[in-house]
């Protein structure tokens, strides 16, 4: 939402601005659409940063996508699209909602160790934890959410 947030000079991306400008390590993915004759879009993958000495955001790299990116839902099209512009061994995609509670931090440690035993063949790629729905109380679709977590995990780390 970043790119169209910006196109239309939107409050919001100038808060997101001012958290890049006070957070020199974070780095913001978004598409970008480019629009030449009356029915031509192309549509771009861009990672840009705020450079202290410059004094604007920069550009970082920009990607061309094969089409739109709303295929499907909005949550796993975001973390497609941004993970080209990942580096290291792991990949840690954990809802925003999570809050980087004490308990999940002392998971982290003992998820990154199963990444180096084999299990038969060869290590594992994918690994996936449940999140503790803390929200559950709050309605019946709250609570049905929380029960869906039971089975299906919403949580990953996958191993590049």
């Amino acid at each position: 939402m970043y790119g169209y947030q910006k196109g239309n000079g939107e409050s919001r991306a100038e808060e997101i601005l001012y958290l890049m400008k006070n957070n020199e390590a974070l780095r913001v993915a978004y598409v970008d659409e480019f629009r030449f004759g009356r029915e031509e879009v192309e549509y771009y993958s861009v990672l840009v940063k705020y450079d202290q000495l410059l004094k604007q955001e920069v550009e970082i790299y920009r990607i061309r996508l094969p089409g739109p990116l709303k295929l499907g839902e909005g949550k796993p099209e975001n973390q497609n699209h941004a993970i080209i512009f990942t580096r290291g061994d792991a990949v840690q995609t954990i809802d925003m909602n999570q809050d980087f509670y004490f308990e999940e931090a002392l998971k982290m440690r003992n998820l990154l160790e199963e990444f180096k035993t084999y299990y038969g063949i060869r290590r594992p790629t994918i690994l996936g934890v449940r999140e503790n729905i803390f929200t559950g109380s709050v309605s019946s679709l709250a609570r049905f959410m929380s029960a869906l977590e039971m089975s299906f995990v919403t949580w990953a780390s996958v191993f590049l």
